[in-house]
């Protein structure tokens, strides 16, 4: 081995690098400027947004009295009771239908729809021994499904408890049929017999869901004759004969058809429901007395086992001047106990609690009521007659599940917090009072008899009152957004040509970007109101966010438009019937924040091939409910569709005589009460704080469906560039010039023996080794005089530390070959590369060509990571910027040089720390193109900790940053290098540190909210996403994907196992990217530079186990 001396030159002396400010004046500037702007930002923003968060509404804004003389209205027999879900898990859940389970004695029925007796068998079910639903009705033309009875009629009303192989100890299920109340038995009878009682799809769909049989109720009719039950007995028996379904036969137990012979016969089983038909308000529905004479009449003639016994669980209630009863559940009967401070009497011989008041109106009302008390003392009267069945389940004391079948256990307070009273049937609800907790004592007798009972205070569920009113059938007219202009002015002409008031629900971004259109809206008399995406379920993060987001709407409306609006349409309360105590809190939450909440409606289609359909539904509605809120949605988009089905809709709406008015004119007050004015001035501060959510707001998406455009038109053309890439040299023993490998080395002992003998190896016949030592401080000298001892194609020049560039121009300043090669040291050379990096130089006009680096050390994550990005980096970009000469960066690890393009450029420059960068840009500038060998293969050891890899990168990316500044230039030049390549390198790197982070962002919010969604059932967003934002997302997502594809098929030996790293290659590997191209711009504005940025090597590259061989 031949050691060289440096020569001694001047013009080699270290230059100032680009953006280097060694006195450090930049940085201190930046970070005092940086720290004002953060200061003043948090005190301004943060000053905004703790004024937000506890924004309430200005003087002037509440409800109008008009509206809160109607809360609180007495409680009638039509208000509707519904058991919330509590959130908790449902006792079927709880291993409650696994298999041994022990009876209880206790079992259910569930009359058709009925929300609360679903509700309360999906909570209780693990308790019950079988389950009784309605889904169908018998009527004089035959068996019905109910409207409310689901898709198979004859399946448990829980849709997820349906599978009996999943639940195969599941309660036993019985089908009930009742009678259509009033119907005519022998017209009945005439239609059953011709036509059969059940038809063949019905008795199949009753085989396939599971049930153990079909039951007649007859309860309904008064008075049921013998011959008539007998017949439908009969009948029943008929139809499922050969099925395996048995048959049962439901009355009243002081029914004579019950203890007939033959239909005890034709039953499987009898169902007594312990209730008379009491002729005053004097008699209890079921006392004691009777329930035990009919008792012991029916176990006398039924057989053991065949007979089950009901208790009624509804009260029974006299008004004066009815002529008949009417029933209300235990809470409905509570809450108007506790409204009218109800006079409450225990009637032990009839085992019934009587309650009586005079109610507003200052009518007498009685009440008998059930309890768990006196429920649980009919149980024990019941004895041995084969267990009981609650008739319903759903509207039963709710402690009587508490006392677990004994008296002895019923808990003294009672809580109706699950159960919410809905009086009325308007579009807003209106929380008139929260529920309270009850107190009762049981008294017994020295024997464990129920003596009395006595209620401290009475229990009471939730009140929500519907208000609203009409004169007749009446829609309102609302939307939901405000639509581009062309769309509003079509909707506004519309709305103005028939003089009607609509109601536009608004959130801040149309607030601060369709503000003229706003203004426009209330000139014209319509009404402004709120929209939130507030839902029940939501994390308490995601609930509070939205939730100033509301209040941030109602601040921008008051600070631009000088008006309030009270009117709220929240998901969470504005469907039809509150399901949930998350919901009730959130009604709470809004009435006590001055809102008024609004039910959704009906939602128009933006389809007007659909307006017919939808025109029926308004109509059959109209029918069952006076009011309907009609709501078009003019989100982005559909706003289009929506404004042409608005015409259709106003026309046959009024051609049927429907009125239509607006939400104030239902709610009987004027626009001002539910749209006051502000007294106060806006503050000028929150103009700043206004302009800056403007430019953030439309910012990101923006932004992100630029770099999509972007992104849309570089990966499609540098794939067809790419395409177009041809290798135009071929190999040939004519050209093989002599040339120089030099090799730059600083504290590479690990390493350098293994590189200088890979390079050695190569079949290249003409080539010499030159290893420059920059000052190293390990034995690199000592190992490479013991290993290359003897060797003369090899050549060592020792210098002290100057850096990479300066060792790189040392050595061409003493080579005398026409070319050279630089290696890293830590590369191994394939042994043809030198063959295919030298071809090019046939041609007189290339004055630097670069090979193919991969990696050499795939051992972890990070390191296969580099392995991919390399692999599309160079097959795919590197092919397509030779086709425009545009090659921006002849690789350190392999590139091979023409000494005349190298000097013409200046020799290697030190004012930049990426000096392989800078050195091809200034031969492209000095009049010589740069040629791509992806052939010419060596394989590198890449880092392999993070932070070693963000060390590099910080490094590379600055440095493209400075070559990007330094040779600023070339793109006024007219080269390709400068106009594309510089170029799309300043916009990767900026794009890379700024944008793409915010688009990984949103793509992991859309992915958590998506299954957020998803898990709560529920398939609209939280936030508002623009289509064309999301499809900017999606290009984004397929560019990428395509480039991956393009770049293993270029490659054509690439292992395709590593596309299952795509995935973590976005999330994962890339911020890492991104956190080095970040941090190489504060470097570039500070002045703060990185010299060599020597890594530590382990050593771990490696050659391919099986060499290759020419591959031309």
């Amino acid at each position: 081995m031949r050691e060289l001396k440096p020569r001694n030159r001047e013009d080699l002396a270290p230059v100032r690098l680009v953006f280097e400010d060694k006195s450090g004046r930049r940085r201190r500037i930046f970070d005092v400027s940086l720290l004002v702007v953060m200061v003043l930002g948090i005190l301004v923003f943060g000053e905004f947004f703790y004024r937000i968060n506890n924004y309430s509404r200005p003087d002037g804004a509440s409800l109008p009295i008009g509206l809160e003389i109607v809360v609180g209205q007495d409680p009638s027999p039509n208000l509707t009771v519904l058991e919330l879900d509590e959130g908790r898990s449902p006792s079927c859940e709880d291993n409650a239908w696994l298999k041994n389970r022990p009876s209880s004695g206790l079992s259910a029925f569930v009359p058709a729809g009925d929300r609360a007796a679903i509700a309360a068998l999906s909570l209780h079910c693990g308790k019950l021994d079988d389950v009784y639903f309605a889904g169908h009705v018998l009527g004089e033309n035959g068996v019905n499904a109910t409207v409310a009875a689901g898709p198979n009629p004859f399946s448990l009303p829980i849709e997820k408890y349906q599978d009996p192989s999943r639940f195969a100890d599941r309660p036993k299920l019985w089908s009930v049929i009742p009678v259509q109340s009033g119907a005519d038995i022998e017209k009945l009878l005439d239609y059953t017999k011709t036509n059969g009682l059940l038809s063949e799809a019905q008795l199949e769909a009753a085989e396939r869901a599971g049930v153990a049989g079909l039951c007649l109720d007859l309860t309904t009719l008064v008075e049921p004759p013998i011959w008539g039950a007998l017949a439908l007995a009969n009948q029943l028996r008929s139809a499922v004969s050969g099925s395996g379904l048995q048959t049962c036969l439901i009355g009243t137990a002081s029914a004579d058809f019950l203890l007939d012979p033959a239909v005890i016969a034709l039953s499987d089983r009898i169902i007594a429901v312990l209730k008379q038909d009491s002729p005053s308000p004097a008699h209890a529905p079921a006392p004691i007395s009777w329930s035990q004479t009919h008792i012991a009449r029916l176990e006398a003639d039924i057989p053991p086992g065949k007979l089950r016994m009901a208790l009624a669980t509804k009260a029974t209630v006299w008004k004066s001047g009815w002529i008949t009863s009417d029933s209300l559940t235990y809470p409905e009967a509570m809450l108007s106990a506790s409204k009218h401070g109800a006079v409450q009497a225990f009637i032990s011989a009839e085992n019934a609690i009587k309650l009586y008041f005079v109610d507003r109106s200052g009518r007498p009302t009685h009440f008998w009521v059930p309890d768990a008390a006196t429920l649980l003392a009919g149980l024990d009267a019941l004895g041995g007659s084969g267990g009981a069945i609650l008739w319903p389940i759903g509207g039963e004391d709710p402690t009587f599940w508490e006392a677990d079948n004994s008296l002895s256990n019923l808990p003294r307070d009672i809580d109706l917090s699950n159960f919410v009273a809905v009086v009325g049937d308007g579009p807003f609800p209106v929380l008139a009072s929260g529920s309270q907790l009850g107190s009762r004592r049981a008294i017994f007798t020295t024997d464990g008899k129920l003596e009395d009972v006595i209620y401290d205070a009475f229990p009471a569920p939730s009140q929500i009152d519907l208000i609203g009113q009409a004169d007749r059938a009446t829609v309102a007219i609302t939307f939901d957004g405000v639509g581009p202009p062309e769309v509003m002015d079509s909707i506004l002409a519309s709305l103005s040509a028939r003089a009607v008031e609509a109601t536009f629900f608004l959130d801040v971004a149309d607030v601060l970007f369709r503000k003229d259109q706003i203004e426009r809206i209330v000139a014209q008399g319509h009404t402004v109101a709120l929209l939130t995406r507030i839902r029940p379920h939501l994390s308490h993060t995601k609930s509070v966010f939205l939730r100033i987001r509301t209040k941030l709407t109602q601040h921008a409306l008051a600070h631009h438009l000088g008006i309030v609006a009270l009117i709220v349409r929240e998901p969470g309360v504005a469907s039809e019937n509150i399901k949930s105590i998350a919901e009730l809190d959130q009604l709470y939450k809004s009435q006590s924040a001055g809102l008024l909440p609004i039910r959704i409606g009906l939602t128009a289609p933006s389809d007007p091939m659909e307006n017919g359909a939808y025109v029926d539904l308004v109509q059959e509605r109209i029918l069952t409910e006076d009011i309907q809120i009609l709501r078009f949605d003019l989100s982005q988009g559909i706003a289009t569709g929506a404004a042409r089905v608005l015409d259709e809709v106003l026309d046959a709406v009024e051609d049927d005589g429907i009125a239509i008015l607006s939400l104030p004119d239902i709610a009987g007050t004027e626009r001002e009460s539910l749209q006051p004015t502000v007294r106060s001035s806006p503050r000028k501060s929150d103009d700043l704080v206004y302009a800056f959510l403007r430019i953030s707001w439309r910012g990101v998406e923006s932004f992100v469906t630029l770099l999509a455009l972007v992104v849309a038109l570089r990966a499609p053309a540098f794939l067809g560039l790419a395409l177009f890439w041809r290798d135009r040299f071929r190999i040939g023993p004519a050209f093989e010039p002599t040339v120089t490998v030099i090799v730059p080395a600083y504290n590479e002992s690990a390493v350098i023996e293994r590189t200088v003998r890979s390079i050695l190896a190569s079949r290249y016949p003409n080539l010499s080794v030159l290893v420059i030592d920059d000052g190293s401080t390990d034995e690199t000298v000592d190992v490479l005089r013991s290993a290359f001892h003897g060797e003369d194609r090899v050549a060592l020049i020792c210098q002290s530390n100057h850096g990479k560039w300066y060792a790189e121009n040392a050595a061409i300043d003493l080579i005398d070959t026409e070319f050279f090669v630089v290696v890293d040291a830590d590369t191994l050379l394939d042994p043809n590369a030198l063959m295919y990096l030298m071809r090019p130089f046939k041609d007189e006009r290339v004055g630097a060509v670069a090979g193919t680096v991969e990696v050499g050390n795939p051992i972890n994550f990070i390191a296969l990571c580099q392995k991919l990005e390399y692999l599309i980096s160079q097959s795919v970009m590197r092919r397509a910027y030779e086709v425009f000469d545009g090659i921006l960066v002849v690789p350190g690890a392999i590139g091979a040089w023409r000494v005349e393009a190298v000097r013409k450029a200046g020799l290697v420059s030190g004012e930049t720390i990426t000096e392989d960068a800078d050195l091809t840009v200034a031969v492209h500038r000095a009049g010589y193109k740069v040629a791509f060998q992806p052939k010419a293969v060596s394989y590198t050891e890449v880092p392999e900790t993070a932070s070693a890899f963000l060390k590099q990168r910080l490094r590379w990316s600055l440095g493209m940053l400075q070559v990007s500044r330094k040779h600023a230039r070339s793109i006024f030049e007219g080269r390709s290098v400068g106009i594309v390549s510089i170029i799309d390198a300043l916009w990767f790197r900026v794009t890379s540190s700024v944008v793409f982070p915010i688009v990984d962002g949103f793509l992991v919010l859309l992915v958590v909210d998506s299954i957020i969604h998803l898990w709560l059932g529920e398939t609209a967003a939280v936030l508002e996403i623009s289509p064309f934002f999301l499809a900017s997302l999606l290009l984004i997502v397929l560019a990428d994907a395509s480039l991956v594809v393009a770049a293993f098929w270029f490659d054509g030996k690439g292992d395709w196992r590593l596309v299952a790293l795509v995935p973590l290659l976005r999330f994962g590997y890339r911020q890492l990217l991104y956190v080095s191209s970040f941090r190489s711009i504060l470097h570039a504005i500070k002045g703060q530079m990185r010299g060599w940025q020597k890594l530590a090597r382990t050593g771990d590259a490696r050659l391919p186990e099986t060499q290759s061989q020419d591959r031309s």
